[in-house]
């Protein structure tokens, strides 16, 4: 019993920590209003704009933090793809890392923060 205790408070931390981080980086909802991105996505879309390159580790990592049963790393490439999809009608490019992992241009970083910022501000 106290195992289980001892687990459910640090899932609790953990939970905690994360919504610090993403507070943090100046993520929020209005990323999922804006691009219309599922927390998973959003997740995901931090991590290629707070870096110049994501590995596929670290892009499986990040959609799997809502542990929902995400089993295999392809589902990664599947939430790049839906990602470009509802970022192409800005204009804003995912790029792939044959074998390493995907980035983003520094201009396409920047302006989606500069929407980022814009929308937070409402």
């Amino acid at each position: 019993m106290n195992f289980a205790l001892a687990l459910k408070d640090e899932n609790d931390e953990l939970k905690e920590r994360v919504i610090q981080l993403e507070e943090m980086l100046g993520v929020g909802d209005f990323v999922v209003r804006v691009f219309g991105l599922t927390p998973s996505e959003m997740r995901l879309l931090n991590a290629l704009i707070a870096s110049k390159w994501v590995s596929k580790s670290v892009g499986y990592y990040c959609s799997s933090l809502d542990c929902r049963g995400i089993e295999h790393i392809k589902i990664v490439d599947v939430l790049i793809c839906r990602i470009r999809k509802k970022l192409k009608p800005y204009g804003f490019v995912i790029q792939t890392i044959w074998g390493e992992g995907w980035q983003m241009s520094a201009t396409d970083r920047q302006s989606i923060l500069d929407i980022i910022a814009k929308e937070s501000a409402k």
